[in-house]
């Protein structure tokens, strides 16, 4: 004979146990996450940027105008400014005019992804805060750059590669192509030569 109530069924505190477990697991597996997500935002920026240079690029190739691109270091921000054509009527376009610019909003580079610092072929010093404007000409030419972008929160070591969380992006003056590779890039303006910037 059965006896009411004698049904086999997990206990309150078996079901509490089973839950806090979960939890636990649930809260390891976010963690890991948001390492990964870490150097996914530092990837996704440092694409970004190049996706915008190269397309200032093609836009100023096709277009037969310059197009400048300004890097806020201070903020970690970036923009698009396109200066007006030159006509017969008007001669030639004033780009210190902002009424005739065509000023596009400012992208916002990933959460704690950071522009460090930016070196400028030619410059005597590296540039870590203000702001600095970079064009592309009509030619396929450009300022010749490299810019350090860097994530806060990715912890050194966690990967095999050494200094996980920096980036460097090239902009090539003569062709205006851009290249980006892991790493801190060389302190110098030699250096980067040396290491094939430039």
């Amino acid at each position: 004979m059965r006896r009411a109530g004698s049904e086999s069924a997990f206990t309150f505190i078996e079901l509490m146990a089973v839950m806090t477990l979960i939890v636990i697991a649930v809260g390891i597996a976010l963690f890991n996450v948001d390492g990964l997500d870490a150097e996914a935002r530092l990837g996704a920026g440092v694409r970004n940027l190049a996706n915008t240079f190269d397309w200032a690029r093609a836009e100023a190739a096709v277009e037969s105008r310059e197009i400048q691109v300004e890097l806020d270091l201070s903020n970690h921000r970036y923009r698009v400014i396109v200066p007006p054509r030159a006509t017969l009527n008007r001669g030639a376009a004033r780009p210190d005019d902002e009424r005739d610019l065509e000023i596009h909003p400012w992208d916002l580079l990933p959460r704690n992804v950071r522009l460090e610092r930016l070196t400028v072929l030619g410059d005597d010093r590296p540039i870590d805060t203000g702001t600095y404007v970079v064009w592309f000409a009509a030619t396929g030419t450009s300022t010749t750059f490299v810019l350090t972008i860097t994530s806060d929160d990715i912890e050194a070591g966690r990967r095999q590669t050494p200094e996980p969380n920096y980036f460097w992006l090239e902009v090539n003056g003569f062709t205006g192509s851009t290249l980006f590779q892991m790493g801190k890039p060389p302190e110098d303006e030699d250096a980067m030569i040396d290491a094939g910037a430039f």
